[in-house]
């Protein structure tokens, strides 16, 4: 048991539980894009006056639970960047399709700035030419942030993914099927 002090709302209050959910929160915390303080004081507005200590753990074994049954219900969640709206809409409607959550980013910054406020994204799939970061650069440091995402490459000019699973566009679903069932996995 750890004993810590937390800011609520610019309280000070002590708070002891397992070193496991002080890690847990701090990663739920992260995928969400809060800090630690602000998000213990949500738990704590919504969960009333009661123990703070057990509504804590009580959220972060709902929280992992909700992650477990999205996962077994197939609901891996995707993250899409096209700077072609026709592109993105087209390949985002696939995966929902494939039974995927599916997240959509229209250039490389938005795609990294997503990757970090959301733990729960499993899967990267980028357009190679786009203004700004080249998808060659997001996959790179997206992978640098997180080295269990799996990266597909798309592109209708590069002729590989330089040794990244790779797409030529315009593709069919069939295509994305494949690719995704060889290398990430469906969802």
């Amino acid at each position: 048991m750890v004993k810590r002090s937390v800011t609520i709302d610019g309280h000070k209050t002590s708070v002891s539980l397992e070193n496991e959910f002080w890690t847990a929160l701090k990663e739920i915390a992260a995928s969400r894009g809060m800090t630690f303080s602000q998000l213990v004081g949500t738990i704590k507005r919504e969960h009333g006056s009661g123990n703070l200590s057990s509504s804590l753990r009580l959220f972060v074994l709902a929280t992992f639970r909700q992650r477990s049954d999205q996962r077994r219900n197939g609901k891996r969640k995707v993250l899409v960047v096209d700077d072609d709206p026709l592109i993105l809409d087209m390949a985002a409607t696939m995966l929902e399709d494939l039974g995927c959550q599916v997240e959509r980013a229209a250039d490389g910054s938005a795609a990294l700035a997503k990757i970090d406020a959301d733990r729960d994204i499993e899967i990267l799939i980028t357009d190679v030419n786009m203004p700004g970061l080249s998808g060659f650069e997001v996959a790179e440091r997206a992978k640098r942030r997180r080295e269990n995402l799996h990266v597909i490459l798309l592109s209708g000019r590069e002729g590989d993914g330089h040794g990244l699973p790779f797409i030529r566009k315009p593709f069919l679903e069939a295509d994305l099927t494949r690719v995704m069932r060889q290398t990430s996995g469906l969802c």
